[in-house]
């Protein structure tokens, strides 16, 4: 089955259903369920897969595993503190969730150390050129070279375990510079792949 964390009126749960999905709802708010539960009724075909619980995501415990929970982000807000975030992101058996991101960069310097202290152990920088100008035409213009390098130091300097840098070469425009950014993360443990 499918977990809806925040489940609210049941629109998402509904439509999974709809789809053949079955699908465990559960919120804090009885009178968003109330909602949900008429919404069912108008789909009688649809209750045997569909079954909301009123309750706290934290704190609920279910008879079997989920092969997907869908935690919408305003519904991760309400998990105040990052350890009330950690708890909720958890596999079946209580172990913590191997989380890796994949950035444009741009604020990789600034957040790399709550990122790290929150959990995230690998991360995947968009880099397609050291060149200012060239890198500018790739990426639309935003960013900058230095502050995407910066945020690559941050993420090693906040220990994450990983850091890949991923190119995407085009003839033509940024090609003959690629092996200026193979020789710059040479030997710092950023590993650098081109497609």
């Amino acid at each position: 089955p499918i977990l809806d964390v925040g489940c609210g009126t049941g629109r998402v749960m509904l439509a999974l259903a709809q789809e053949g999905h079955r699908v465990v709802g559960i919120d804090h708010a009885e009178q968003m369920l109330v909602r949900g539960r008429r919404a069912l009724d108008a789909q009688p075909a649809l209750k045997p897969l569909v079954t909301f619980v009123h309750g706290d995501a934290l704190t609920a415990t279910f008879d079997e595993p989920f092969k997907l929970i869908i935690v919408p982000y305003n519904g991760f807000m309400h998990f105040k503190t990052q350890p009330e975030q950690l708890a909720a992101l958890r596999t079946p058996d209580g172990e913590a969730l191997d989380i890796t991101l994949t950035t444009n960069g741009s604020l990789l310097e600034r957040k790399a150390q709550a990122l790290a202290q929150a959990g995230l152990k690998r991360v995947t920088v968009s880099l397609d050129s050291l060149d200012p100008a060239i890198f500018a035409v790739m990426s639309g213009g935003r960013g900058g070279v230095q502050r995407i390098l910066g945020g690559i130091d941050a993420a090693r300097e906040a220990g994450l375990s990983s850091i890949k840098i991923n190119t995407v070469v085009q003839r033509g425009v940024n090609d003959a510079s690629v092996l200026d950014l193979v020789a710059r993360f040479r030997g710092t443990g950023a590993v650098s792949y081109t497609h």
